[in-house]
């Protein structure tokens, strides 16, 4: 229990420490990047889900 409550504590301070340091660039480049690949997959016929990263 204490690795996942070690997990989201870490994940929740990094949403606080990029919301109030770097006004949220972190998180928008991330947001960029996928909809980038989802333009990208969109314009080649490719279809992206989440179940494709689920199941590697």
């Amino acid at each position: 229990m204490r690795p996942i409550l070690l997990i989201l504590v870490a994940a929740a301070a990094f949403l606080v420490w990029d919301q109030i340091a770097n006004d949220g660039h972190v998180l928008a480049g991330i947001q960029h990047s996928y909809n980038a690949a989802i333009d990208f997959a969109s314009e080649n016929s490719i279809q992206i889900t989440f179940n494709d990263f689920a199941k590697r």
